[in-house]
């Protein structure tokens, strides 16, 4: 995960290239089914989004405290 940035590093170039997020959540869907997951990269995707919603409202969280 840490070597596909352009999923999660907004400052890297290629996190607006959408041919590169897709083939990156391919190779994880692949790495994933190696471990049992059945999942699609639709599924991956969402996932992703959700740990990062969360995380930015906890953060906001901290910063309000």
């Amino acid at each position: 995960m840490k070597e596909k940035s352009c999923l999660w590093k907004i400052k890297d170039s290629s996190y607006v290239n959408k041919n590169m997020k897709r083939e990156a959540y391919d190779d994880l869907v692949n790495f994933l089914k190696n471990k049992n997951f059945t999942g699609t990269a639709a599924e991956v995707k969402k996932k992703i989004q959700n740990l990062r919603n969360a995380f930015r409202k906890e953060r906001k969280k901290l910063r309000i405290a």
